[in-house]
C-alpha cells in the first residue's frame, strides 16, 4: 500500500515538472517572437525615418555624380577631346591676350598707386602684430617689362570629380618690391635702441606646372576650382638686405637665406600638390 502510494506521488511530481517544462519553453518561444517583432518589424519610426534618409541621400549622390560625368563625356565628345591622346596645346593666341590684360595694367597709374595702397596696408597690418617692429615704409615697388610664358597646355581628369587643365608656365623678369623699417629693442624698456633694416626682394624667374581643377560639388551649388604648384618648380629670388645704421652690413647671406626659405615654404605649403588653394566661384544671380 506505501509503495503504492509513492508510485502515485512520484506520478503527481512528474506531471508538474513537465507541465514547468512546458510553460517555461512557450514563455521563451513567446520572448523571442515579441523581440524579433520589435527588431523587424516594429523599429522606431526615427530609425526608419533614418535609414530612408540614407538610402534617398546614396541614390541622390549616385545620380548626380553620374549627371556630373554625363556632362563631361558630353563636351569632350562635341569637341572630339580625347584625355588620353590628344598633344599638349601652345596657347600663343593666351600668351597674347595675357600680354595685352599685363601691359595695359602696367600703364595705368590709377591701378598701380591701388597696389602700392594694398601693400602698405597688408605692411601696416604686419607692424601691428609684432611689438618690436616699427612702421615698415615701401621705398621700392616695379610690376617688370616682360609676360608670363604658357605651353605644354593639356586637360585631364582631376582628383575631386572634376576636369583639370594643366599647363606649363616660364617667366623671366624683374619684380621688385622694397621695403624700410627698424628692429625695435624693448629691453630693459621699451624702445631703448633700434636697429635700421632695408629689404628688397626681386622676383626674376619662376616656372613650373600649374593645375586648375574645376569642381562642381555632388552634394552642393557651391562650385569653385583648385589651384596647386608641382613641386618640381623654378624660382630663383635675388634679395638685398642693409642692416645697421653707422656701420652698415650689406647682404647678410643668411639674412637672405631666411627670406628666401620663408617663401620657399609659403609656396610648399599652401600650392604645391597636393596641397592646393582653393577659389569659390559665385553663384548665378536669381532673376526674378
Amino acid at each position: 500500500m506505501t509503495s503504492e502510494l509513492n508510485y502515485k506521488r512520484e506520478e503527481v511530481n512528474a506531471s508538474k515538472e513537465f507541465l514547468k517544462g512546458l510553460l517555461f519553453g512557450q514563455l521563451l518561444i513567446f520572448t523571442l517572437l515579441v523581440t524579433l517583432v520589435r527588431i523587424f518589424i516594429l523599429r522606431g519610426s526615427s530609425s526608419t525615418k533614418k535609414a530612408i534618409k540614407e538610402k534617398k541621400r546614396f541614390e541622390i549622390k549616385s545620380e548626380s555624380k553620374k549627371n556630373l560625368n554625363s556632362i563631361h563625356d558630353t563636351v569632350l565628345n562635341k569637341l572630339e577631346y580625347n584625355l588620353y591622346t590628344h598633344p599638349s596645346e601652345s596657347c600663343d593666341w593666351i600668351n597674347v591676350l595675357i600680354a595685352i590684360f599685363i601691359e595695359s595694367y602696367r600703364r595705368d597709374n590709377t591701378f598701380k598707386q591701388n597696389v602700392v595702397n594694398k601693400i602698405n596696408n597688408i605692411l601696416s597690418d604686419t607692424q601691428a602684430k609684432y611689438s618690436f617692429i616699427a612702421p615698415i615704409i615701401l621705398t621700392d615697388f616695379a610690376l617688370g617689362d616682360e609676360y608670363p610664358q604658357i605651353s605644354k597646355a593639356k586637360i585631364s581628369q582631376g582628383d575631386h570629380h572634376g576636369m583639370t587643365t594643366e599647363f606649363h608656365i616660364d617667366y623671366n623678369d624683374c619684380l621688385i618690391l622694397g621695403v624700410d623699417t627698424n628692429l625695435m629693442i624693448n629691453w630693459p624698456r621699451p624702445c631703448i635702441a633700434a636697429l635700421p633694416v632695408s629689404l628688397s626682394i626681386s622676383l626674376l624667374h619662376f616656372s613650373g606646372k600649374i593645375m586648375i581643377e574645376y569642381i562642381t560639388p555632388i552634394d552642393s551649388n557651391n562650385k569653385y576650382i583648385l589651384i596647386s604648384l608641382s613641386d618640381d618648380y623654378q624660382l630663383e629670388l635675388d634679395v638685398k638686405t642693409l642692416l645697421g645704421h653707422r656701420t652698415k652690413i650689406k647682404d647678410p647671406e643668411k639674412l637672405s637665406n631666411i627670406v628666401i626659405g620663408v617663401i620657399n615654404n609659403f609656396l610648399r605649403k599652401e600650392f604645391v600638390y597636393p596641397n592646393y588653394k582653393r577659389f569659390d566661384i559665385p553663384n548665378k544671380p536669381k532673376i526674378d
